[in-house]
């Protein structure tokens, strides 16, 4: 005798299903056991992110059948050794929402004999189409079963299977739907009623964006994931950055979208959808690779040699983060568009020109453009042979006044020793060492096609007392006591035949004067620093550049700064009171060093020591007395190296001295 089972449905409609794919959905079939019964997943995904939850449960029979996002097709047979309800509770997600449910509660019972089982449940397709309706017939009753379904609509289906789908009319209602069972042979009849009730449409939103990515031309690419089910809904999305930045823009559902901006720093954005279904998201855009604003200089060098006109590059002049133009005018009609190489330019006749450089470039970011130009004087070609001679230790190098186009050369260092040869243009140092002390007589011979010149000197080598090339930089920063918008700075440095190169701390240089002048376009607080250098020829240098820099601070809009030679040149009388300064030992093998000054008279002074790259290691107060005041001076805690020692007065004059802890 089969067993008997009655089906009670509870119907929960499906929440947030975005397919018609996703259902849930099971059967039970009899086993050949009394009570034994075996369950069977039906359901359907809508993707392949979502997964199936469900218990089957009878506390009598001590079931309790557990499982949390599976794949469907979950088989399992119970076996009740009592007469009980099976509650069987499902549902499906897509990965984030709950897409379909139903719960039902079907009574297994152990005794034999034949039954039919009319027991139904039903679930909603969709929240946008919730008046298609999917019935589930027991699976318990025997094959041939005959299922004759009265939707309640006024729709009947005669022997309509065990689970068919029906649309009902538009519009909340509650219908009461009816299954006749007809066993096979007219075995068993059964007939249950349920209700069904068709919910209103709802819609379904999400406002969340994904991943994002950004080019160096500051071109935003957003992977979007927002979307509204409402057909006359909105997808917005409101953008705001630096210097005012605002942009608006419309969105489609999951459809991706780009956006530019100007410069790097954080866009703050706030995603808003409208209509029936109302959602908003906010979140920030980290932008960190566009492309630095563009930077021109046409600064350049030149070098006459009669009417041969050279301009050497030399990584002055151009510009950066950009492609540049270049535009040269020679003044006489001719002109070029060369860049990062070395020009030559060869006049036809002697006179005055005015040679312009013009640089232009342009980036995502904005444009430049920057000119400079200089007068020459061409004059007839003429051979020179002139040269100077330093020992540096015990070598002698002989130093030509080299500029533009050299022709070739021989040097004869008067000891009897080969005289040497060098071809045009060859930039190479004439050096020579003497096996024995003396005087002797140097000569340099020039000679070319055009021209021919010689020119001697007498050297004294003393090995015991070699001659040494040494440069050293120093300057002091003075304000101008009348004007707050004029700063000099005095130029004290000391050596012979140096290149100088002014660093102002704004991002700008000057490569060619001993003695420039700056405008600071910007009020603030800027590091100026000196490298000097004992140059050879331009570009090549004996030994190590030294280095002195001071800290000045702007009170207004375009402040000047003047390099001098001295206060006299501008007619202001230097009264600075701790011009007797002295640090000692320096170099310092410990780190430990002391500070005398002998002042004229009481002063206040700020003490502030800076590292090589202009980091701030100590900053202090010093009260200085007349006479001679000391101050202890500790690094012993920081790395080796060279390090300034900057003392400024209540006047604003400054003025730095280099110490090296080794």
């Amino acid at each position: 005798m089969k067993k008997s089972i009655l089906l009670l449905l509870l119907l929960v409609l499906g929440l947030h299903v975005q397919a018609q794919t996703c259902q849930a959905s099971y059967t039970l079939t009899y086993g050949s056991n009394p009570g034994e019964v075996t369950f069977t997943d039906n359901s359907t995904l809508s993707n392949a992110n979502g997964g199936v939850y469900f218990y089957v449960q009878s506390s009598i029979n001590a079931i309790n059948d557990v499982q949390s996002n599976i794949a469907p097709g979950y088989t399992a047979t119970y076996t009740l050794t009592t007469d009980a309800w099976l509650k069987i509770n499902m549902s499906v997600t897509d990965g984030v929402y709950q897409c379909s449910s139903l719960y039902d509660s079907v009574f297994v019972s152990t005794a034999t004999g034949s039954s039919c089982d009319p027991s139904f449940s039903s679930s909603s397709q969709s929240n946008l189409n919730p008046e298609i309706i999917q019935f589930f017939g027991s699976s318990l009753n025997p094959g041939g079963t005959q299922y004759n379904w009265d939707f309640g609509d006024g729709t009947v289906l005669i022997d309509g299977g065990q689970s068919p789908q029906h649309t009902y009319p538009s519009g909340v209602n509650t219908y009461t739907v009816t299954l006749d069972v007809i066993g096979p042979n007219n075995s068993c009849t059964a007939t249950q009623t349920n209700t069904v009730t068709i919910d209103p449409v709802t819609y379904n939103c999400n406002a969340v964006i994904n991943s994002y990515g950004t080019n160096s031309q500051g071109v935003v690419s957003v992977d979007n994931n927002a979307y509204t089910q409402d057909p006359s809904g909105t997808i917005s999305i409101d953008i705001t950055g630096p210097n005012n930045f605002s942009q608006q823009l419309s969105l489609q559902n999951y459809t991706d979208f780009t956006f530019t901006v100007p410069q790097n720093g954080s866009y703050y954005y706030t995603v808003s959808i409208t209509g029936a279904c109302q959602s908003t998201y906010n979140g920030t855009f980290y932008i960190s690779n566009l492309q630095s604003p563009p930077y021109c200089n046409a600064l350049f060098q030149s070098y006459l040699r009669g009417q041969h006109l050279i301009i050497p590059y030399n990584g002055y002049y151009g510009g950066s983060n950009q492609q540049i133009s270049h535009n040269w005018d020679f003044g006489d009609g001719t002109s070029s568009t060369i860049g990062y190489s070395t020009l030559e330019k060869v006049y036809s006749q002697s006179g005055f020109y005015q040679v312009e450089h013009e640089v232009n470039g342009s980036n995502f970011a904005g444009s430049c453009t920057d000119t400079w130009g200089v007068n020459i004087e061409v004059e007839p070609y003429q051979c020179d042979a002139g040269f100077a001679a330093e020992f540096l230790n015990d070598t002698l190098f002989v130093l030509r006044d080299y500029v533009g186009y050299m022709p070739s050369y021989t040097v004869d260092y008067g000891d009897g020793t080969p005289v040497q040869q060098f071809v045009g243009n060859q930039i190479t140092h004439a050096k020579h060492k003497y096996a024995q002390a003396g005087t002797y007589n140097v000569c340099v011979t020039v000679s070319d096609s055009l021209c021919s010149d010689s020119f001697c000197q007498q050297v004294t080598y003393n090995p015991n007392n070699p001659t040494t090339m040494e440069c050293v930089a120093d300057f002091t920063v003075v304000p101008d006591p009348n004007n707050s918008s004029l700063i000099y700075v005095v130029d004290n440095s000391s050596g012979v035949n140096m290149e100088y190169k002014w660093n102002f701390g704004d991002g700008s240089y000057d490569y060619l004067y001993q003695y420039p002048t700056h405008t600071y376009g910007a009020v603030g607080t800027y590091t100026i620093s000196l490298d000097v250098r004992y140059a050879g020829w331009p570009g090549h240098f004996l030994n190590d550049n030294h280095t002195d820099v001071a800290v000045v601070t702007t009170k207004s809009l375009g402040t000047e700064v003047i390099v001098v030679p001295s206060l006299d040149a501008v007619g202001i009388k230097d009264e600075v009171v701790f011009s007797d300064v002295n640090i000692s030992p320096n170099p310092s093998t410990d780190g430990y060093f002391k500070l005398s000054i002998n002042a004229q008279s009481e002063e206040r002074l700020n003490l502030r020591i800076l590292g090589a790259n202009g980091n701030l290691v100590e900053d202090t107060e010093l009260q200085i007395g007349k006479g001679l005041t000391t101050q202890p001076l500790d690094l012993s805690n920081v790395d080796a190296g060279v390090y300034f020692v900057s003392l400024t007065n209540a006047a604003g004059v400054q003025k730095v001295y280099r110490i090296i802890k080794q």
